[in-house]
């Protein structure tokens, strides 16, 4: 699913796992950290370092998660990169 969105990006880049752990996280696992380690392949220090930067913007929560209308056909898919922008802490929301 993330290389439709971008097909340049490259599996061993942190912003393609990261799309792949919140898409993981509000799609099939919820917000817990060993269930979308085990789901994804990602080691667990990784999976917290997005999380963290997510929970500090209110985007997952301890049982919740909680993103930006990714359905939205105008802006659905610069809603996901932004929720994925806050993963890797390039940017903090603050709705």
């Amino acid at each position: 699913a993330v290389h439709r969105l971008d097909p340049k990006l490259s599996k061993e880049e942190d912003g393609f796992k990261c799309a792949v752990v919140l898409m993981t996280a509000a799609l099939a696992t919820g917000p817990n950290i060993v269930k979308v380690s085990k789901f994804c392949g990602y080691p667990r220090t990784l999976v917290r370092r997005f999380a963290t930067n997510l929970r500090a913007s209110r985007i997952w929560g301890h049982k919740y998660v909680r993103p930006s209308d990714w359905s939205d056909k105008k802006a659905g898919g610069v809603a996901f990169w932004l929720d994925v922008a806050v993963g890797l802490g390039f940017v903090e929301r603050t709705d």
